[in-house]
């Protein structure tokens, strides 16, 4: 960077440059001779090209103009020519000295110069070169700078030319706010709405553009000339959508004054007030939500923007809608509650800011799952534990919810409040005010004061405020405000009702629904629901091997010999994993050692079936029944046998496991191992076989007809 050729040297001598990249800002990683063009190292890069033998790179080439080194940049010459992103870095670094020479010696016609590197980089100069030899060129773009007024002034030309993109010059004076030239292009160009209306390649309007680039003037100016503020783009998104993805509340404020659909739906269904919750724009979220913007409404998929702030977990935001009326029970296409999208998210908060206000916590989704069977499902741990202190009763919903901030006085709020009665009134006067002479038919012209329009200008109706009716220092509840967080010091669970909470149509303060008391059921450890797969949620916990979940379950009194539809209790799904530590807990947690699923097996039958030897001992150890049978007569060392597992048939037979019991077809654990060909536990279960020669072998067949000859004749005893 500063050519410090001593240094360089000293370096080079012990050191290659092969590998060194250099790292730029905007730029792809350097090599070293690329950094010499780009900074204009004139010294270092002589250097490197003559004692080091370096080649130059077409890439040197195009860094050499933004260093702007004659020498560096000549030498770089005799090797290639000059391409179109040399000439994109020519205007972008300002180099107008060798502009100049591109333009002069017709290397690239002014045509050929890309208009947007100009615009991004301000290049006032370069504008006027190529006016100088075509004035043609700069037209339409040109109204992106103030300056060249004079031109549209003093030059015949033809003004209502487009770019490639079918922008005019309205769409660049609208993107950057050049007012003196939305003020006076009547004058240039026939006056016409389709002009002011005229769309992109991409359906954007010059308002749209006014929009996205927060141009408050550029707004207003085009609205007065016409600009319809209804059109939508090729997604469906109107000015308003782009307002609200960019917090221009006062941009918001000037699109509704003059009659933008405020619940204008884009492609996919959102609307603004699903943008500025997406994007956090609390201000703006204000603007809407005053102006009685559907605070409910679902997009395609069934999202609505308190689904929206759920799933980004933006806290704040839930409280404003909530306390205008967002139903916090809305499903979305999947069966989704909003609390199932928190639960998703680990929105621990939100989930229970949720709760607090009506939520229900034992909603079901299309797959049958509440938001706790979700969150413990997908490992959410704090959320969970949010959800476990309600399920269980530790902590309860209360049945009022206070909200000491806003109070009703007499169907008027108090001054305390600052929230305005209806929502279709205007803004107050301390804020941005419009002219209530402001039609939609845009044949009014501007103010001297383009900012200021009289107070009283409704969309609806001829109704205005008194100065009693709301505030003049604010006019909505603000993102502080508390939406209810009690947190109840005690619990009865026989008593225990949870209750919705409602929102007045009129103004959006929680109130308490008497007939809605009995609608869920109280808590009883038992009472956890299931999945469509027969699960309750400790053994969603115990399937998905989440310890902390099921500690957390066990400690509130959950039932722990809850059964699955096939009669798994949590010990059989834990047994089935090889988790031996929830198989500790579980046991010394009192759960039934001997329970039997709807096919007559234990805990211990899936031990020796799955070749779980320390979780077998570990079952033995504390009672479960070494000899139990399942439907089929089956004991555990009939399972052990019959699936090789060698150690557990050990284990069984040092603990008094009955050898030569039979199932219900008449078969003892060594005639099932041969059957299996599990030579290893038939050897355990008779240890003589080790001694036999291999003609001893026949044994195996003996005992194979043998039961074959068994369940003939047990057959044959059933049909006849």
């Amino acid at each position: 960077m500063n050519d410090q050729i001593e240094k360089f040297t000293q370096y080079v001598v012990r050191n290659s440059i092969e590998n060194i990249c250099i790292d730029i800002p905007g730029f792809s990683d350097l090599s070293v001779l690329d950094a010499c063009c780009y900074f204009g190292s004139v010294n270092i890069f002589h250097y490197i090209i003559s004692n080091l033998r370096k080649d130059i790179t077409q890439s040197c080439l195009k860094y050499s103009f933004i260093g702007g080194n004659t020498f560096i940049i000549n030498e770089c010459l005799k090797c290639y020519n000059i391409y179109n992103k040399c000439l994109e870095y020519i205007v972008a670094s300002h180099n107008h000295k060798f502009l100049e020479y591109v333009l002069d010696k017709s290397l690239f016609s002014p045509r050929e110069i890309d208009y947007e590197t100009i615009i991004n980089s301000k290049n006032l100069k370069a504008v006027f070169l190529m006016f100088e030899r075509d004035k043609f060129s700069i037209i339409p773009w040109c109204a992106a700078f103030s300056q060249t007024i004079d031109i549209f002034r003093n030059e015949n030309l033809d003004f209502s030319k487009k770019s490639s993109k079918s922008q005019n010059i309205l769409h660049f004076a609208g993107a950057h706010n050049t007012i003196n030239i939305l003020e006076s292009w009547p004058n240039y160009i026939q006056y016409s709405r389709m002009i002011v209306n005229a769309k992109v390649n991409d359906g954007k309007t010059a308002l749209h553009y006014a929009s996205i680039k927060s141009c408050k003037e550029a707004t207003e100016i085009l609205i007065l000339q016409g600009a319809d503020v209804n059109l939508k783009d090729n997604m469906g998104l109107t000015a308003l959508h782009h307002a609200a993805l960019n917090d221009n509340k006062y941009i918001a404020k000037i699109l509704i004054s003059h009659g933008a659909y405020i619940n204008s739906k884009d492609n996919v269904g959102n609307t603004a007030l699903h943008y500025a919750v997406m994007k956090n724009n609390e201000s703006t979220i204000e603007v809407l939500a005053f102006h009685n913007a559907d605070v409910n409404a679902k997009n395609n998929v069934g999202i609505t923007p308190l689904y929206t702030a759920a799933e980004y977990d933006k806290k704040d935001i839930a409280k404003f809608l909530i306390l205008h009326g967002a139903d916090v029970n809305v499903r979305n296409d999947d069966g989704f509650t909003i609390l199932h999208c928190a639960a998703w998210k680990n929105s621990k908060e939100t989930a229970e800011l949720l709760i607090l206000n009506g939520a229900d916590f034992n909603a079901k989704d299309y797959n049958n799952e509440t938001p706790l069977e979700l969150a413990a499902n997908n490992n959410k741990i704090e959320v969970q534990n949010v959800l476990i202190s309600y399920v269980t009763g530790a902590k309860t919903v209360p049945k009022v919810i206070e909200n000491k901030k806003y109070t009703r006085n007499n169907n008027v709020y108090s001054s305390s409040q600052n929230t305005p009665q209806n929502n279709n009134n205007i803004l107050t006067q301390n804020r941005t005010s419009y002219s209530q002479n402001t039609p939609q038919n845009n044949n009014k012209i501007l103010t001297q004061n383009r900012t200021s329009y009289s107070q009283n200008t409704p969309q609806n109706n001829n109704y205005t405020r008194t100065k009693n009716e709301y505030p003049t220092n604010n006019y909505s509840p603000q993102f502080n405000s508390k939406v209810s967080e009690q947190k109840p010091a005690s619990y009865t669970p026989n008593n225990y009702t949870n209750v919705k909470i409602e929102f007045s149509t009129h103004y959006h303060t929680p109130q308490y629904n008497k007939g809605f008391s009995q609608n869920f059921v109280s808590y009883s450890p038992s009472n956890y629901a299931r999945d469509k797969s027969g699960y309750s949620t400790l053994l969603n916990a115990v399937r998905n091997n989440n310890l902390e979940m099921v500690r957390n379950l066990i400690s509130r009194g959950v039932n722990i010999n809850a059964k699955d539809k096939d009669g798994c209790t949590a010990l059989h799904i834990a047994v089935q994993n090889n988790d031996e530590e929830i198989v500790k807990i579980l046991i010394s947690q009192g759960i039934d050692i001997n329970s039997k699923t709807d096919d007559g097996k234990t805990p211990l039958h899936y031990a020796s079936e799955f070749n779980r030897v320390e979780i077998a001992r570990f079952l033995i150890s504390h009672g479960a029944h070494i000899n139990a049978k399942d439907k089929n007569g089956y004991t555990c060392l009939h399972f052990a046998a019959k699936n090789n597992c060698s150690d557990v048939v050990r284990l069984l037979i040092s603990n008094c496991s009955y050898i030569n019991v039979r199932d219900y077809y008449g078969l003892t654990p060594l005639q099932l191992a041969d059957r299996f060909q599990c030579k290893e536990t038939a050897a355990v279960i008779d240890p003589s076989r080790n001694k036999r020669n291999s003609s001893g072998e026949d044994c195996g067949v003996v005992c194979t007809f043998f039961t074959l000859f068994c369940m003939l004749y047990r057959f044959a005893s059933y049909c006849f």
